[in-house]
């Protein structure tokens, strides 16, 4: 039974993210891009809208809306951006004014607040890149490890916002050893960058390593959402988890997850006991359902069908493990699939070696493993044919070595004296003459 895709709600799902985030513009300017519904991309272009505005990033709004979209629902309006630049270059100087003020009179604490302003102006602006160099500079003038635990943090905001995930594992490790005092979400917040950097490279299993042991509560709520929601750390963790981790590993997460962040999407936790149940079909036909939606995800979306595609390799290699041969007609109407699709999937699997002892039968369309203890008797059988081969194969070229040696020495008597010695010389009627070789073609020696 297919099940439709439940609809998309917008407002219930920015609601996660801080009003005044870039996190939440660029997803919001990510769905209206993507999405299929017309209606959807138009309130989140009207909601991005808004944002901008109340931002004041000009440079943004120029970007989106500077040219003519039917579909974005927005009229651009030149006379606001005009007036908003002329605003917030006269606010730049004035910040800049204080920061000359407090490195004229070398005041340390005075010059690290400065840079933070101008670094949290620039961002609201759209301006990342002199935002970070802002951040990255009040670094040096930080005089506690709370100071420099919480600039790591603004730099790793700022560089998964700019997609410098390199940056934001180098400014993860130098924040481990700056802990905020009393600050018991800090630890977490290093561990959702960490992970969420982890799958907007691809990398599967370090993601669910990083997201999947995080308790979702109190400590994270105060996280601020700035980076992934409570719901996205769920959505990550269990997805990666699904495409990386084992069955004990699964099931260890269901146990210790089971009043935890698994709740908050109770899809994909339905879908991980299926998994665990080894009800496969179901665990797919939960994740097919998602699709639509998660394919909105900026994170998600570029690896979502490699994900999906490890997924359904994994149930595979689950479902044919207890079989020795197994119809691919049934099995395909099982998964939901076509004849072809799971045909190339397990030929795939085969020739990496996921599925051993494997072969696929096309024309009864069928697919049979063999036991290891037959495969390990056929292979013993195999090497001793190979070896008897590898023998007679020396033995000739041997001979046919020492022959040729001997014509081009132009020694053949010691050939034909053999053959003379063992026929009877009393008994002229069995006598027979020496065969006589002549040094042309050594393969007239056989």
């Amino acid at each position: 039974m297919n099940l439709d895709p439940e609809p998309f709600d917008l407002e219930t799902y920015i609601t996660r993210y801080p009003v005044t985030s870039e996190t939440r513009l660029q997803r919001l300017l990510f769905i209206a891009k993507h999405a299929t519904d017309n209606d959807l991309s138009r309130d989140a272009y009207l909601m991005a809208e808004r944002q901008i505005r109340e931002n004041l990033n000009v440079r943004c709004y120029k970007e989106v809306f500077g040219h003519s979209m039917q579909k974005s629902g927005v009229t651009y309006d030149p006379s606001w951006v005009e007036e908003t630049e002329i605003a917030t270059q006269t606010s730049l100087e004035t910040l800049e004014g204080r920061l000359s003020a407090a490195q004229a009179h070398l005041q340390k604490e005075a010059i690290r607040m400065a840079y933070l302003a101008i670094g949290e102006f620039s961002r609201q602006r759209g301006d990342l890149q002199q935002a970070l160099r802002a951040v990255m500079r009040s670094r040096d003038y930080c005089t506690s490890r709370s100071q420099t635990g919480h600039v790591c943090l603004l730099v790793i905001e700022l560089a998964m916002d700019t997609k410098n995930y390199q940056q934001v594992h180098d400014y993860v490790a130098k924040a481990e050893h700056s802990a905020i005092p009393g600050d018991v979400a800090f630890p977490l917040k290093l561990k959702v960058a960490s992970g969420v950097a982890h799958l907007a490279e691809g990398r599967f299993k370090e993601a669910a390593v990083q997201l999947s042991n995080i308790p979702v509560g109190d400590e994270y709520t105060s996280i601020g959402s700035s980076i992934a929601s409570s719901e996205d750390v769920a959505l990550y963790g269990t997805l990666s988890g699904l495409a990386s981790l084992k069955r004990s590993q699964l099931q260890r997460l269901l146990e210790t997850q089971a009043n935890g962040f698994l709740d908050l999407v109770s899809p994909l936790r339905n879908a991980l006991q299926l998994y665990c149940r080894a009800d496969y079909p179901g665990c797919l036909q939960i994740l097919n359902q998602l699709y639509p939606n998660l394919k909105l995800d900026m994170i998600l979306s570029p690896y979502l069908d490699k994900l999906f595609e490890i997924i359904l390799q994994k149930c595979c290699i689950e479902y044919l493990k207890p079989y020795r041969k197994v119809n691919l007609l049934r099995m395909a109407e099982i998964f939901s699939l076509t004849v072809d699709k799971l045909t190339s999937t397990l030929g795939g699997l085969i020739g990496s070696g996921e599925i051993q002892y494997a072969q696929i039968d096309c024309l009864s369309n069928t697919l049979e493993r063999e036991s290891h203890i037959a495969l390990k008797y056929r292979q013993r059988d195999t090497k001793k044919k190979i070896l008897a081969m590898e023998q007679n194969i020396l033995n000739d070229t041997y001979a046919m070595m020492i022959r040729v040696s001997c014509l081009e020495n132009d020694n053949s008597d010691r050939r034909k004296q053999p053959f003379v010695d063992y026929m009877d010389s009393d008994d002229d009627d069995r006598r027979v003459e020496p065969m006589e070789i002549v040094a042309g073609n050594p393969e007239d020696l056989y």
